[in-house]
């Protein structure tokens, strides 16, 4: 009991600004963890379903680079040479845009957050 008493002394004195101004900040640090947690999670999760798409492609030997995956009309033109692997080159393609965008937002959220802490602290 007396550790809760002596903390919240200190929480109440005239010199514990800081400590006030830092506990304020928590919630983001909260918020912040959550979406890192989240992000991290379907980005995991992402991962697994384009690896197996992946694996299923190159064991089928369909070659391809960044341009058919981020070009509708190339991915159109390989799957006209590949018909049989149309679903795998669609769900890895879109897959593979998903985790790109979803990596985009994360770092542009750390950003806002990261911006919003120094300005708090």
């Amino acid at each position: 009991m007396s550790i809760i008493r002596q903390t919240y002394a200190s929480l109440s004195s005239p010199g514990s600004e800081n400590l006030q101004s830092i506990l304020k900040v928590k919630p983001i640090f909260g918020i912040l963890a959550v979406l890192f947690a989240g992000f991290f999670l379907l980005n995991v999760y992402f991962r697994v379903k384009i690896f197996r798409h992946y694996r299923i492609l190159i064991d089928n030997r369909i070659d391809f680079g960044t341009a058919e995956i981020f070009s509708e009309i190339r991915m159109q033109s390989m799957i006209d040479r590949y018909p049989h692997m149309r679903v795998s080159i669609t769900t890895f393609c879109r897959n593979m845009r998903l985790t790109m965008w979803m990596a985009t937002v994360f770092v542009v959220l750390v950003i806002i957050f990261g911006f919003v802490l120094l300005r708090n602290h």
